[in-house]
């Protein structure tokens, strides 16, 4: 299994921690560039074609590291939970993020 930390950034701000964590029998490219990686591309890449995904949403007290990274002196910050499903319904993604929802709230915008 991989674990893949990462920290994205809005206005120059840490918002956002994740965690992701994929198949260890996939085969990842060298990361030159953080800002050009891609987690879904990876799984592309190697055949893993994504059909649905689950997230779960709970409001959490992160670990003092998360608090840290995203420059925040104490929580409960949101969190999400995604599981990824492959079209077989093997799991080929598990991800935690930590939001700082004090400099943006959590927004999805859809349109059909």
């Amino acid at each position: 299994m991989y674990r893949i930390k990462r920290l994205y950034y809005l206005d120059g701000k840490p918002y956002i921690y994740f965690t992701h964590y994929l198949p260890g029998n996939i085969k990842l490219d060298h990361i030159e560039d953080d800002n050009a990686f891609s987690i879904y591309m990876q799984l592309y890449k190697n055949k893993q074609f994504i059909s649905n995904f689950h997230d779960e949403f709970y409001i959490e007290e992160p670990e003092e590291y998360i608090l840290k990274a995203l420059e925040l002196e104490k929580g409960p910050l949101l969190g999400r939970k995604r599981m990824t499903y492959n079209e077989n319904g093997e799991v080929i993604e598990v991800s935690f993020a930590q939001y700082n929802t004090k400099i943006h709230h959590y927004v999805i915008d859809y349109q059909a």
